[in-house]
């Protein structure tokens, strides 16, 4: 009963409103268990050798528990790292939580050596949970390098990724907890700018596919070879460079009086030096800073700039600003830096990082190598997802429950769930026998099944099983008898396609029950979908062969449970339009991502739009549990998206260059499903869409 009234709870509830969310409720089990926890009050304690009647069901302070609705979040976004690293060309790899102390306790002076889990363990040895990810890299990439010369046993540049799981002791706070994940991207054999720009890039890449924009986040961008120059006319010797970084970090937090205090106070710099410092970090241009520096023509300077230029030519230079303030706290930085951060300024750095090329030697390198990369962790973009309102709906989902009429159906009800499952079906199957249909009901209803699956007797003298589709609205289509040995391709019963269609071909292809030899690619989706369709659009205007699967009881399997997703040789790609865009890549003479560079980047801002300006106000008008003011507002995001689209396409046949793109593509397909006098609103938008829709790419398919 407790149970249930905690779900029906946080049920009536009601939705969030967008750009906010309700506060955090405890989990029923803590709030009653710590009720009955013994507590320490006014100095009473236990009685010496009196055992705790209850356990404290809390998780350590400062650390997570994750019940099945947080692990299906936490895949979805841990799938997100993944794709963005997968399409940058990253390889992932991983290393032990636990690290020798000495890896970390050799950068003194930083307050990370302060917040370690460290210990000494039964082998004498003193270990720690480690507090970041950077020099458990360093420690791998040595591991393949010759002690005597420093060549390395790997064709570099090494693209790797990992999201480790990361430990410090410290207070804990809105998006900082003792115990968090990071996302970590990291290049190493690489000198030139480009490196950052494409870390930064697959960044902009992640934020994109989750629904955050450059008017929610941007990347603040500094050099500590500008900085460097300018700390040195201030009278800073080398020496004291990193340890006046450490401080200089401290500056968002604790404001610039107290940095003051601490440049001469702990590293005993004159005042005016110190002064000489904090108003170097005011500067708000890069030139600004350069003309304080003296260094207007320094490498430095125009390797900064080259960043920003290239950034601009990505498709991206809007999420960046120059901030001479940030430094990052950490000594081993040596080159660009960077802090990504909401623009509403609620909330901390959600990720960082830059170059450091020295720190390979500080480990015992015979000679340096470049490296860069960030680390991003996943409590504080949480927080903004939540802020923003773009934290997806992940309920629990099944495709059938089987339940048995009485114990002598159990043996055929499991040979039903096999038989499903054959077809790459999820199936669970009700542990105990029920004659009463409300029961099985309830039972489907809390997981969320699709249909439900009745074996008894009078059925099963037919080699057939009763099956009832719980969404089906048309009652003639609601309820099918099955034969047994047809249960394997069931979705013909119910007016779907045949596992057994041709494969391969555009939008009307069905589902196969297994890849073919034959095709380049093998995508896993929902039959149908828009998203499917707009994947298939794609595939066949490049000329791609594409292998369709039914992708429900797959998608459970990965890193994540959305469709569609797709697999190649190199790996697992997700969501639609970065699938469309690798089909796009995959044919060097394809003109569907345009023509040039910065048509390229036009393309993917197109395709961005199509998603969130069009996709998601559509995903709201089609849910039936949204209130009538988020309906309204989701119709006039709608007639704001095709008013702007209506303004762009001024004097143009397409959205980007002088041919179809991707970002017609996803257009079409994204305005094939808003409402017809929503798109009569825009007179331009009206006479594109039938234009399109009369392409031979699109003939029969929308």
């Amino acid at each position: 009963k407790l149970f249930f009234c905690g779900r029906a709870a946080r049920c009536l509830g009601g939705l969030p409103t967008p750009g906010s969310h309700p506060a955090p409720s405890p989990r029923l089990g803590q709030s009653i268990w710590s009720k009955m926890a013994p507590k320490d009050k006014a100095g009473k304690k236990e009685k010496k050798g009196e055992a705790s009647a209850v356990i404290d069901v809390n998780p350590p302070h400062g650390t997570r528990d994750f019940l099945p609705e947080d692990m299906r979040v936490k895949n979805w976004l841990f799938g997100h790292f993944r794709e963005a690293a997968r399409r940058a060309g990253f390889q992932e790899y991983d290393a032990p939580v636990l690290e020798n102390e000495e890896l970390y306790k050799r950068k003194a002076g930083e307050e990370i050596t302060e917040q370690m889990y460290n210990f000494v363990d039964k082998d004498g040895a003193n270990v720690t949970l480690r507090p970041e990810m950077t020099p458990t890299l360093a420690r791998m990439v040595l591991s393949l390098m010759r002690e005597s010369d420093g060549r390395m046993s790997e064709q570099l540049p090494l693209k790797w990724y990992s999201i480790p799981q990361c430990w410090r002791f410290e207070t804990t706070q809105r998006g900082r907890k003792r115990e968090h994940y990071q996302w970590n991207m990291d290049i190493v054999g690489v000198d030139k700018i480009t490196a950052e720009v494409e870390l930064l890039a697959a960044v902009v890449e992640f934020f994109r596919a989750v629904g955050i924009t450059s008017k929610d986040v941007g990347f603040k961008i500094n050099s500590r070879k500008v900085l460097g120059a300018v700390l040195k006319m201030a009278g800073v010797q080398d020496q004291q460079f990193a340890e006046v970084c450490i401080v200089v970090d401290k500056l968002d937090k604790i404001g610039a009086d107290a940095v003051l205090e601490q440049l001469t106070g702990c590293l005993k710099l004159p005042q005016e030096i110190a002064q000489k410092v904090v108003d170097a970090t005011k500067a708000t241009s890069l030139d600004e800073l350069a003309t304080l520096s003296g260094t207007q023509d320094s490498e430095a300077v125009a390797e900064l700039k080259l960043l920003f230029d290239l950034c601009d030519a990505y498709g991206f230079g809007d999420w960046l600003i120059f901030d001479a303030s940030v430094v990052r706290g950490l000594a081993y930085y040596t080159g660009v830096v960077f802090e990504c951060f909401d623009r509403e300024g609620e909330l901390r750095a959600i990720c960082g990082g830059g170059r450091y090329d020295r720190l390979l030697t500080l480990y015992g390198s015979p000679k340096e190598i470049p490296c860069v990369g960030f680390g991003f962790g996943d409590c504080v973009i949480m927080e903004l997802l939540m802020e923003r309102g773009k934290m997806p709906s992940l309920p629990r989902e099944v495709d059938y429950v089987i339940t048995a009429y009485n114990e002598e159906m159990m043996g055929p009800a499991l040979s039903v769930a096999k038989q499903l499952r054959k077809g790459n079906k999820t199936v669970d199957v009700m542990p105990e026998p029920a004659k009463k249909v409300a029961k099985a009901f309830n039972y489907a209803d809390r997981c969320g099944a699709r249909r439900v699956a009745f074996v008894a007797p009078d059925e099963w003298a037919k080699k057939c099983v009763r099956i009832k589709d719980l969404r089906e609205q048309d009652e003639n289509k609601k309820q099918v008898d099955v034969p047994f040995d047809q249960l394997h391709d069931v979705e013909p019963f119910f007016g779907g396609a045949s596992a057994q269609a041709a494969q391969g071909q555009a939008v009307a292809s069905a589902p196969s029950a297994a890849p073919t030899a034959n095709a380049d690619f093998t995508l896993y989706c929902r039959p149908g979908d828009f998203k499917t369709n707009k994947i298939l659009i794609a595939a066949k205007i490049n000329g791609v062969v594409v292998d369709v699967l039914d992708g429900t009881a797959e998608a459970r399997m990965g890193p994540t449970e959305t469709l569609p997703f797709l697999k190649t040789r190199e790996g697992v790609l997700f969501t639609s339009n970065a699938i469309t865009r690798y089909i796009a890549r995959s044919r060097r003479d394809t003109q569907l991502m345009g023509g040039s560079f910065v048509e390229e980047g036009q393309v993917d801002s197109w395709m961005d739009f199509a998603t969130h300006q069009l996709e998601v106000p559509l995903l709201v008008l089609a849910s039936d549990k949204v209130p009538a003011a988020a309906t309204k507002a989701a119709q006039a995001e709608l007639r704001q998206a095709v008013a702007a689209l209506d303004a762009h396409l001024q004097g143009r046949v397409f959205l980007v260059g002088d041919t179809l793109t991707l970002a017609d593509v996803s257009m079409v397909c994204a305005l094939a499903r808003v409402d017809a006098d929503i798109v009569k609103s825009g007179k331009l938008v009206l006479g594109y869409l039938d234009r399109l829709r009369a392409t031979q790419p699109f003939q029969g398919n929308l």
